[in-house]
């Protein structure tokens, strides 16, 4: 739920679906804009056929998670 999210204040929001992560970053859903994640540009799409689908696939998908989106390297 929506206060659930707020309460928790995360650094980092996932989500499979465009129309979300383009309705939290556009600053149109006040409530949403005190959420770190928001305010940083911290909301990520991610390709739903992809994440959903276990299967050898998964370690590309979880190297990707983990090295380009929640610690991306610094140059």
């Amino acid at each position: 739920s929506l206060e659930t999210v707020l309460e928790r204040n995360p650094d980092v929001i996932l989500t499979p679906q465009p129309a979300s992560r383009d309705r939290l970053l556009s600053g149109n859903a006040s409530q949403w804009s005190s959420i770190k994640a928001v305010r940083r540009g911290r909301v990520y799409l991610l390709d739903q056929d992809t994440f959903s689908r276990p299967g050898p696939r998964l370690i590309d998908v979880l190297e990707r998670l983990a090295f380009e989106i929640l610690h991306p390297r610094e140059d």
